[in-house]
Parts: C-alpha cells; sequence; structure tokens
C-alpha cells in the first residue's frame, strides 16, 4: 500500500480480530508481490538496484514519520488488511467477476506509482483490460483529495498509470505497463472489522471441521453441523456487500473521469476509462444481486464510501 506521510487524526485501534487476520494475511499477500530482481535482464541491475534504494529512502521517511505521527501504522495496517482480504476475494469468490485475476505490484509501484493492487480482465475474445487500484480505509477527505487530484493531474498531462515492474501470468508479458486506468477504492473502520470477523471465523470453523474428522470421523453429526456454519461463513464473506460497494466506487469514478476526460478534449484517455467502465457495468449487471436495505443503508453510511462520493460530485 502507497505510504501515506500527512498527518491524520487519530484512527481506531486494531482490535485483536483485526491483528490476528493481520499477521495471517498480510505477510502471504506480501511475498506474492513482484519482485523487481526478476527483471535485471530486461532493466539492467544499474536500474534495478536504483529502484530498490530508492525504496528503501521511501520506506526509510515512513518509517522516520512514524515517531512524530504513530497513528499512520493504524490506518496502513487496516489498509493492507483490506487490500489482502480483497485480493483472496477477487480470485476465490469472483468479487470482479469470473475472469478477474489479481496481480501484486511491486514495492516500487507501490510506493512510487501508487498503485496497491492490479486487476486483470480478460473477455470471451481473449481482450486483455487492466485497472489499477489505489487502497485506501482513511477517512480523510484531505488524503483521497489528494489521490484523486494526482488521477486528474495525470489526465491533464495526457497520461495515465505505469506500472514499470509488469508480469503477468496470463499473457507471458513482462515490462513497463502504461496507460492504465486507475482509481481509488476502500471502506472504513465499521466494514474492515466485520470483514476480519467474518474471515477469522471462517478459517476456525475450517480448523474445527479438520479436528473433528481426525476425531469423530468425517460422516459424524459434529462435523456435519461445522460443515454448515463454514458453508454459511463463506456465503456470508463472498457476497458481502463491500464487493458492491466497492464496484459502485469504481464505477462512479469511472464515470467523473470520462466526463473531465472530454472536457479535456483527451479522447484516447476518455476511451480508456470508457472500456474500463464497459468491463465494470457488465460486472455489476452479471452479478444482478439486489442488496438488502440495511445493507444499501450500510453501503451509505461507510465513511470511505461518502468521501470518495464527496470528491467526485460536482
Amino acid at each position: 500500500m502507497a505510504r501515506t506521510f500527512e498527518t491524520l487524526s487519530a484512527p481506531e485501534k486494531l482490535t485483536e480480530a483485526e491483528l490476528e487476520a493481520y499477521e495471517k494475511l498480510v505477510p502471504p499477500h506480501k511475498e506474492d508481490a513482484i519482485d523487481i530482481e526478476g527483471f535485471i535482464d530486461l532493466y539492467g541491475q544499474e536500474t534495478v538496484q536504483k529502484d530498490k534504494s530508492r525504496v528503501e529512502e521511501l520506506e526509510q521517511k515512513f518509517e522516520d514519520s512514524l515517531k512524530s505521527t504513530p497513528e499512520i501504522a493504524e490506518y496502513q495496517k487496516r489498509g493492507e488488511l483490506l487490500e489482502a482480504i480483497l485480493t483472496e476475494q477477487i480470485e476465490l469468490e469472483d468479487w470482479m467477476g469470473g475472469d478477474a485475476q489479481t496481480i501484486t505490484p511491486s514495492r516500487y509501484d507501490d510506493i512510487v506509482n501508487g498503485v496497491d493492487l492490479m486487476v486483470e480482465f480478460e473477455n470471451e475474445g481473449g481482450f486483455i483490460k487492466h485497472l489499477a487500484l489505489s487502497i485506501d480505509a482513511t477517512t480523510s477527505r484531505h488524503e483521497i483529495s489528494r489521490k484523486i487530484d494526482q488521477i486528474r493531474r495525470d489526465i491533464q498531462k495526457d497520461h495515465l498509470t505505469t506500472i514499470k515492474y509488469f508480469a503477468s501470468e496470463e499473457t507471458g508479458f513482462r515490462g513497463e505497463l502504461r496507460e492504465v486506468p486507475r482509481v481509488i477504492v476502500g471502506a472504513d473502520v465499521n466494514t474492515i472489522r466485520e470483514l476480519a470477523g467474518l474471515w477469522l471465523n471462517l478459517g476456525k470453523a475450517k480448523e474445527k471441521r479438520t479436528e473433528l474428522e481426525k476425531d469423530l470421523g468425517v460422516d459424524s453429526p459434529e462435523v456435519e453441523r461445522v460443515r454448515g456454519e463454514i458453508r454459511s461463513l463463506r456465503t456470508r464473506l463472498g457476497e458481502h456487500r463491500v464487493q458492491f460497494q466497492i464496484l459502485e466506487e469504481i464505477k462512479l469514478q469511472l464515470e467523473y473521469f470520462i466526463k473531465l476526460s472530454e472536457t479535456q478534449g483527451k479522447k484516447d484517455i476518455e476511451s480508456k476509462y470508457k472500456n474500463a467502465l464497459d468491463t465494470i457495468s457488465a460486472i455489476l449487471a452479471e452479478k444482478n444481486i439486489e442488496l438488502s436495505e440495511e445493507e444499501q443503508k450500510k453501503i451509505e453510511r461507510d465513511r470511505v464510501y461518502q468521501t470518495i462520493l464527496k470528491e467526485i460530485s460536482y
């Protein structure tokens, strides 16, 4: 997750459940990030080492900032937890459609280019599209405004996001991926705590099933009861409203950036955002799930969702 250095208001402390989910989910997620050492053949040892040094320098600045603003660490961890859960559920439960695959960018592209997660979409014709996500767990309008302002400036300069160290298992492409549409997505503390609790309970239920199968046998009524609990928890997590919240955040931003590109006369960029919007709109139509009134209200009350909407309102 891209580092934040501005002063933020004090966040709510991570709960024990959030911390436990963080320790189980985030380290392996980070290990999946693209390793820039694997690009020496493309860029040369000197360039790769220079980029590694730049990341180390920026990381040190972040560590130094914690001395005066330790609350940043809470936002950072919560954002990384959301990122890991989102990545897993896109892969396991098709939160962004059945044709979506995730790619965890290198630390360089995370910290330098502000891309926390790449989503790769393949349509029926085999055409590949990409969308870059910057994931936020703050409720600070200043922070989200800063990120959206950067996208606005990129559009004004007639270019989009670049991923310097990109590798796709789907296409086999390695190298620099240019002109990628980027949006901000996120959820607030209440939503993330809910997700962390569901994820932990699901994992614990699976562990309990394994133990009971060893002790009582696979046909035990108690094992079957736990299997039912697993099915229920998996459904609740797999169908969680946050996937629709994030898709809606993406859709509204894409519409906003299309209008902005049009007013700026940036036809190529407008086309790229329209292509991304077609993909997201198709995913929403494919899901075709109507949320309950209460679930919709929970989305509308999510403070990150509210902040994004305020920032792109005309």
